[in-house]
């Protein structure tokens, strides 16, 4: 939604005008593009259109505070006068390369170029010898009891991320309130219930099916009746078969008891089947140890 050459421009406007709050919104604009982006929700493309208006409307501000004072310059070296009384140092030969051959600040369509993009231009490319703006006069270090001014931009940057985690807090409870995002804890005591549960169906399935799973082996007397015709035997045998097939029951159970074990492992916390599963775990839990300890 904004593209390199247009944060180029504006960082060049900023550059030109001395303006610090400039780059601030060109960074919130590009952060709430990215949202919108990411999760093209309704509050996200109002924060958008926010950061657009805010970014637009001192854009508009700086153009008319610093604009091209109607000035025109027709040649390289009138263009050349006008920027050395700016302070900046550029050649003759320099100047009418990159403003001739290379075309680096737009020439109008009636000929020569604007003060306003010989200060682009300049702002770019150029080295300010000296700084006749007012602005610059005070004396170096600022006047007594004056801040630095390195100071008040770093103060002025970490304000603005500031506000931006909190903007990014205020989403997050949004999307909790809104059913969008459910606690790590929350998914983990559900899976943990889920999971129990299916151990329990799966322990009892074989605790239950035991006998019925002997009396298909000739534990039944129509099983063990089948069973003991075919070895030749007769009625006498029908107890025998019986007694033996039911006393197999445990050995089952334990058989079925160690398969479910062995089935389940894998499904089991701590084995997770994708690294980014495994990764985003890990952090969860070192979250948890910092906020115990």
């Amino acid at each position: 939604m904004m593209d390199k050459a247009e944060q180029d421009r504006l960082l060049d406007l900023a550059r030109a005008t001395g303006s610090k709050d400039l780059p601030l919104l060109i960074k919130a604009k590009v952060a709430a593009a990215q949202r919108v982006n990411e999760h093209p929700s309704d509050r996200n493309m109002r924060s958008f259109t926010v950061a657009s208006e805010a970014l637009d409307k001192e854009v508009r501000k700086l153009e008319r505070q610093h604009g091209d004072d109607g000035r025109v310059f027709g040649n390289v070296n009138k263009a050349r006068e006008f920027l050395l009384e700016q302070g900046f140092q550029v050649s003759y030969g320099k100047l009418k390369a990159d403003l001739v051959a290379r075309q680096l600040a737009p020439k109008r369509s009636g000929g020569g170029w604007t003060a306003w993009a010989l200060k682009q231009y300049a702002a770019a490319h150029l080295t300010r010898g000296v700084d006749p703006s007012p602005e610059a006069d005070k004396p170096v270090g600022g006047e007594a009891g004056e801040e630095n001014p390195g100071a008040v931009t770093r103060r002025t940057e970490a304000h603005a991320d500031k506000l931006q985690v909190q903007a990014e807090r205020e989403r997050i409870k949004l999307d909790r309130e809104r059913g969008e995002l459910v606690e790590t804890a929350t998914v983990r005591a559900e899976l943990g219930k889920r999971a129990k549960a299916f151990r329990l169906g799966l322990e009892k399935f074989g605790v239950d099916m035991a006998e019925d799973v002997a009396a298909l082996f000739g534990a039944s007397d129509a099983a063990a009746r089948d069973l003991a015709a075919s070895l030749g035997l007769g009625d006498e045998a029908l107890p025998v078969i019986a007694d033996f097939m039911l006393g197999r029951v445990p050995r089952l159970r334990s058989l079925w008891a160690g398969m479910v074990e062995t089935m389940l492992d894998p499904y089991a916390t701590g084995h997770w089947w994708t690294e980014a599963m495994r990764e985003a775990w890990e952090t969860y839990e070192q979250s948890r140890e910092k906020s115990d300890g």
